[in-house]
């Protein structure tokens, strides 16, 4: 029997973020809460209860997980697997693949450089020419299906040699369906890759933004990674804000390029997680949807429908997840995925449980396949769309989160010279204010673990000598020797003269005004890699300082 005189804890009252929570919530909490304005019906503006009107009923969410190690052949495997389980399935039943790339590739290095060393195919699928790609797509139809390329950097490089590759299997460049991240802010901040100058990035960006635009209509050009923040140290309705201060300040960038505000904000969706904080969860993505409609209307004069819409990804935060009694990720994944159905997502990835002791394991994929499964059609839970809403404490939370969001946004707008969200996260990014405040936040959390203020099972409570820890997968060491062959092999073998030629046009069209894509395209066709692409952009523009 509980004591019924026992001390309250602190953190039983408020959310993760440190929102005060009451025990019990009733009209007066809504007193200046308006129906109409404020929630209204799913699917229409500003879309708090969902961006269509009959959400899954009609469109069950994708169910989408992100894949990359080894190698190409082997992901592509893995991604057969999970096929045939019933996962990697879109909205209207076509495959979807969500493809990571290992580090040496994201930071811009070849397999064979020493810089790559014990890294190959780690984190993700390297790839380091485009003839790479090829594998990893056989028996993917790339115009039917739905590819998200989780591109960190170097993003023109990637998709130039996706493209390539595309082309060499007979696609059309207008006919590829799917997303690349290209969100050099999430690049830059949560992850600390700074490979380029912040004129250089920009200028990629609106590359990658201005080719879609004009060559590939079934290609989300920027998808928003606000995921990065949390797993980085920020807290729920931080990263949310800066998930959203980066689409205004790409929406910003574009308008200086003079591309119409319609056009871009249609190609602009979004890539958050959530975490087990369950109530908190599914209000940030209600308020995000809110704050995303409004703030294109009102301040960027945007009247496309689709670009209202704010468009998101879920996936479950790894940071929840413990290397010890990992079994019991398997319940906060489940927390984790509802809050996210919950809360309106288009596509949710669960992170399989074991992820926190290294690469996924075929295993722990399928469980987080049928994780979502369950949700999607064994409970009730789709049927009806946003079992949430005109619940008192939602829509007081979700108010608060907005309240929490806007506060952040003003801040950020505020460190530039108060004009544009742009210049606000380029001063942040330069005068090293997120890093601070990543560096304080993750102070923070750590010392409220510490301390017991903040209860993780398995860490500070309910710990036990008796775990039950699954194997751990292991990757074959011949795939990473194997790699640094086949690349040293294939640069001895490829047209030297046409590489030297394409990379020349490369450096043109990045020292003039030209996009670079098209000549990145033709580099990647030549048979030039990635290390040898970004290679130019460096010397061009420059590494950030």
């Amino acid at each position: 029997m509980s004591d019924p005189n026992r001390e309250t804890r602190s953190n039983d009252l408020t959310t993760s973020s440190g929102i005060p929570l009451k025990s019990v919530y009733t009209p007066e909490d809504l007193a200046s809460w308006n129906y109409s304005t404020d929630l209204g019906m799913p699917g229409e503006f500003p879309y708090t209860r969902g961006v269509y009107p009959e959400m899954y009923r009609k469109f069950p969410w994708a169910i989408r997980q992100t894949m990359g190690y080894g190698s190409g052949g082997e992901t592509a495997q893995r991604w057969r697997d999970l096929l045939a389980t019933g996962g990697q399935i879109g909205y209207g039943g076509e495959p979807v693949n969500s493809i990571v790339f290992d580090g040496p590739t994201i930071w811009g290095y070849d397999s064979d450089s020493p810089k790559a060393a014990y890294q190959i195919g780690k984190i993700g699928v390297p790839v380091d020419h485009y003839e790479d790609f090829l594998p990893l797509l056989e028996g993917f139809p790339l115009d039917k299906g739905f590819t998200n390329l989780v591109i960190f950097n170097p993003s023109v490089p990637l998709l130039a040699m996706y493209i390539a590759a595309a082309k060499k299997r007979g696609y059309a460049v207008s006919d590829l369906h799917g997303s690349g991240n290209n969100d050099y802010f999430r690049t830059h901040i949560a992850l600390r890759v700074r490979l380029l100058d912040l004129k250089g990035q920009l200028r990629l960006c609106m590359d990658i933004l201005d080719y879609a635009i004009k060559n590939m209509p079934k290609w989300s050009a920027i998808s928003v990674a606000g995921f990065s923040y949390e797993p980085a140290g920020m807290n729920s309705w931080q990263s949310t804000a800066m998930a959203l201060a980066s689409g205004f300040s790409y929406i910003e960038g574009a308008l200086e390029r003079g591309i119409h505000v319609n056009d871009v904000a249609r190609q602009i969706t979004f890539f958050l997680g959530c975490g087990v904080d369950f109530l908190e969860g599914i209000a940030k993505f209600r308020a995000a949807r809110r704050i995303w409609a409004r703030t294109l209307k009102e301040r960027y004069g945007v009247s496309d429908e689709r670009g209202l819409k704010f468009r998101v990804y879920g996936y479950s935060l790894t940071t929840d997840y413990t290397a010890q009694q990992p079994l019991i990720n398997i319940v906060r994944g489940t927390i984790q995925a509802l809050a996210c159905v919950l809360g309106g997502v288009q596509a949710l990835n669960v992170t399989p449980y074991d992820e926190a002791l290294g690469i996924p394991t075929q295993e722990a994929h399928i469980m987080s396949v049928r994780t979502q499964q369950i949700i999607a059609e064994e409970t009730a839970i789709p049927r009806v769309v946003d079992i949430m809403g005109g619940s008192y404490c939602m829509e007081w939370l979700t108010s608060e989160v907005e309240k929490k969001i806007n506060g952040f946004l003003d801040e950020i707008n505020d460190l530039g010279d108060g004009t544009t969200f742009l210049k606000g996260m380029h001063a942040g990014m330069e005068s090293g204010y997120f890093d601070k405040l990543i560096e304080r936040m993750n102070w923070n959390r750590q010392e409220r673990i510490d301390s017991d203020e903040k209860v993780v099972v398995g860490i500070n409570k309910y710990v036990t000598d008796k775990e039950v820890t699954p194997e751990a997968f292991k990757i074959n060491p011949e795939l990473a020797r194997a790699k640094i062959e086949e690349v040293k092999s294939y640069k001895q073998n490829r047209d030297k003269q046409k590489v030297e030629q394409s990379l020349n046009n490369l450096k043109k069209a990045t020292e003039s005004n030209e996009n670079t894509m098209p000549a990145a395209i033709e580099a990647a066709e030549a048979g030039v890699t990635i290390e040898e692409m970004h290679q130019v952009f460096q010397e061009v523009y420059g590494t950030f300082k």
